[in-house]
């Protein structure tokens, strides 16, 4: 039924730490006229008027700034403006973290000013002291291609002269340096003694090939190399002989 003679301003004000979900105030609907011409007075509670309030509204579009804590059920971000985080997120296992782009095998790097790139993992390639390559994009390395740091020492086990151009090379007290390529019968040989360096040089062509008893053979000039070969004589005393071997 209706309630008359009360204004509703001289009621008891309920202070906020006694208000709970089951207490009751009056409310008015305008469409009813029974007793009173201007609406009859009912009854609910703070729970239903809150349920009503939510089931009405329906899910927010924009949810603007989300103060309260330990939010439950937030299914869906949308576009997330700015989120700050104090303290550790605990995110879970790692199948719980997506994020797009990137390729297989690619990391998340950073430029140092907060902002991530996907790039290229930088794991040195097995085994240790070996010489990094280009393996289809991924460092690599060789036990036939290695550097010790201590002894400044590269160790390779085959070269492809074909297709190596090397300018300058120095290996221990030889200097090879824009030797070029060589011709037929040329040889690598010492070209500068000061520097040690090895130069492309010319065989000579009166060269024989020289057979031995044992079936061995040596490239020998045929110019005679005049050498001296000490002869014992009867009373103990040598005496230098010249003679003449091809």
């Amino acid at each position: 039924m209706a309630t008359r003679g009360v204004k509703i301003t001289n009621l008891n004000t309920i202070a906020n730490a006694s208000l709970t979900g089951n207490i009751v105030i009056p409310v008015v609907d305008p469409t009813m006229t029974l007793a009173a011409p201007d609406g009859e007075t009912l009854k609910t509670s703070v729970t239903q008027l809150a349920n009503f309030i939510l089931n009405s509204a329906g899910p927010a579009n924009v949810a603007n700034t989300v103060r309260n804590n330990a939010q439950p059920n937030i299914t869906s971000t949308g576009t997330l403006v700015g989120l700050n985080v104090a303290g550790i997120s605990n995110l879970g296992a790692v199948g719980n973290v997506r994020i797009t782009g990137g390729s297989p095998g690619q990391t998340l790097n950073t430029y140092g000013n907060g902002m991530l790139y996907w790039g290229t993992d930088s794991t040195p390639g097995q085994p240790n002291n070996s010489v990094q390559f280009n393996s289809s994009n991924a460092f690599a390395g060789s036990a036939n291609f290695t550097f010790d740091n201590s002894t400044s020492t590269l160790s390779i086990t085959n070269v492809d002269a074909n297709n190596a151009n090397i300018d300058t090379l120095t290996v221990g007290n030889f200097h090879l340096a824009n030797v070029g390529n060589g011709t037929a019968q040329q040889v690598l040989g010492i070209v500068n003694q000061s520097t040690q360096q090895l130069g492309w040089k010319t065989v000579p062509v009166y060269y024989v090939t020289v057979n031995m008893r044992d079936s061995s053979s040596y490239l020998s000039s045929p110019d005679p190399v005049l050498r001296v070969y000490p002869v014992g004589q009867r009373d103990g005393s040598y005496l230098d002989l010249n003679v003449t071997q091809i």
